[in-house]
């Protein structure tokens, strides 16, 4: 995961350019790239306990960076959004 991470923060001038294009295909298609989708689970298990028990496991989920990325820039716009539509008094 941290590969990812370090991809995106070493191109992500040039990321920045592409982004807009990627999300204008999104609208007019009307569906996400099949890495938007993709979720791998995995079960890492809990430090000093039998791992012969199924209890003594946690699962734990991977998703897409670009995916996350998509999320932040969603959730962002939203907010921005609700500040717009409601006062808070």
């Amino acid at each position: 995961m941290g590969e990812f991470y370090q991809f995106y923060q070493t191109f992500k001038e040039e990321l920045i350019l592409i982004l807009p294009k990627v999300l204008k295909k999104i609208k007019v298609e009307g569906t996400l790239c099949n890495s938007f989708y993709e979720i791998s689970t995995t079960l890492i298990p809990e430090l000093d306990k039998d791992i012969t028990r199924k209890s003594n496991y946690r699962p734990i989920s991977f998703k897409s960076i670009d995916a996350k990325t998509l999320n932040k820039i969603l959730v962002n716009k939203i907010l921005q959004q609700n500040k717009r539509i409601i006062h808070y008094d």
